[in-house]
C-alpha cells in the first residue's frame, strides 16, 4: 500500500468517525435515544480520558518570588505551622524592593522596510525624552537598563539613558 493511499485511508476513518460522534451527540440533545440508554453514559470514558483545560496540580503561587518570611524560617526550628507572630519570621522580612519598569519602545516609523529605516518619529523622540525626565523624577536608584536590540527600542533606551546617569545599559 503507497503511503498517499495509507494517508487517504486514515484521514477517512478520522473523518468518518467525527461525523458519526457529532450525529450521536446531535440525537443525544434531541432525546432519540431516551433516558436509558444516554449519550453522556455511553461516552463517560471519552470524558474521564480527556486531560483538564486548565492545570490542577497546585494552582496560584503567592509566594513566586520565594521572599515570604514564612518560606525564609528554617522549618526545624518552627513551633507551628500557622505561627506568624514569631520573632524568626518577623527578623526575615524582606528589607530590599524592587522596581521593575517595562517600558515600550516610542514611536516609529512604521513605514520602514526593515529595522534600520525603523526608527523614531520626532514625537517618538519627544516621547523617550518625557520618560526619561518621569524616570529620573522618581528618585530611585537604577541599576541597569535592558533593551532589545531592535533599532527603535535601542534609541528609546539611549535618550532615556541621559536623564539616568550610571546605569548600565543591556
Amino acid at each position: 500500500m503507497s503511503f498517499r493511499r495509507a494517508i487517504s485511508l486514515a484521514c477517512g476513518i478520522a473523518g468518518g468517525s467525527a461525523v458519526l460522534v457529532c450525529a450521536a451527540v446531535a440525537a443525544d440533545k434531541h432525546g432519540y435515544f431516551g433516558e436509558r440508554c444516554r449519550l453522556r453514559e455511553t461516552l463517560a470514558a471519552v470524558h474521564a480520558a480527556q486531560p483538564p483545560a486548565w492545570p490542577t496540580a497546585n494552582g496560584w503561587d503567592n509566594n513566586w518570588d520565594k521572599r515570604d518570611p514564612s518560606s525564609m524560617v528554617n522549618g526545624k526550628r518552627k513551633e507551628s505551622a500557622g505561627d506568624t507572630g514569631s520573632p524568626d519570621v518577623e527578623n526575615n522580612k524582606p528589607k530590599a524592593t524592587r522596581h521593575i519598569f517595562l517600558i515600550r519602545h516610542s514611536q516609529y516609523n512604521l513605514k520602514g522596510d526593515g529595522d534600520k529605516e525603523r526608527i523614531l518619529t520626532p514625537l517618538g523622540r519627544e516621547q523617550a525624552e518625557y520618560t526619561g525626565q518621569r524616570l529620573a523624577m522618581l528618585g530611585l536608584k537604577y541599576d541597569v537598563l535592558i533593551h532589545s536590540s531592535m533599532t527603535r527600542a535601542a534609541e528609546t533606551a539611549n535618550i532615556i539613558s541621559k536623564y539616568l546617569p550610571g546605569t548600565d545599559s543591556l
